[in-house]
Order: structure tokens, then sequence, then C-alpha cells
């Protein structure tokens, strides 16, 4: 395997951990869930995470995009630009959908009573 298709896989492996610690923080934690938490669940440093994703709602939209994606892969096959689905009207509102669906999991709670 040549240098530079190392570097890829290795590139693909770290955004897959990221996103797999992600979801699961999110689904435990929710609107707690900070991206040092992120980190920790994905076994590798903040910085790297943050190499990845440069921020909060960019980490929510890959989310999206996993869960809208057309096999079951998962985070996994979002991590890889080359075979996330172009992005036509269908895939970007049904990405859009998820992505704020898991923003108003992880907004803050209001007390109603």
């Amino acid at each position: 395997m040549s240098e530079p298709a190392r570097r890829q896989a290795l590139q693909q492996r770290v955004a897959a951990a990221i996103l797999e610690g992600a979801a699961q923080i999110f689904a435990v934690q929710g609107e707690q869930a900070s991206m040092n938490d992120v980190a920790d669940a994905a076994g590798v440093a903040r910085a790297t995470v943050y190499r990845y994703f440069p921020n909060r709602d960019a980490l929510l939209d890959e989310l999206a995009r996993a869960a809208v994606a057309d096999d079951h892969d998962g985070p996994a096959r979002a991590a890889d630009p080359g075979t996330v689905p172009d992005h036509d009207d269908a895939a970007d509102a049904a990405a859009e959908s998820v992505r704020r669906f898991a923003a108003a999991i992880v907004a803050p709670k209001h007390d109603s009573s």
C-alpha cells in the first residue's frame, strides 16, 4: 500500500471513530456533551476532533449525513467524502431535517412547569 493510500485509510478510520464516538456521547449526554467528550469517546485528542470537524455544527451535519446514508455503513461511510451522495435537493433536505432533529435533542431543555 502506498503512503498516500495509507494516510487516506488512516484519515477515514479516525473520522469514523470520531463520528461513532460523537453518536454514542450525544445519545448518552445529550446537550451536556462537549467536543472534549466526543474526543474522549473516540479515543483521540480534542485537536484531532477539530481538525476533522471545525465546530459542533459540522460534526452534527456529518452525523446527519450518516443517518440518511443509503447503506448500513453509517458514520464510517460518511467519513469518506468520495462515498457521500451528491448534494441533490432530496439528500440536502433529509440531511437538514436530521441535523435539526439532532440539534433539538442536544439543545437545552426548558422546564415548562
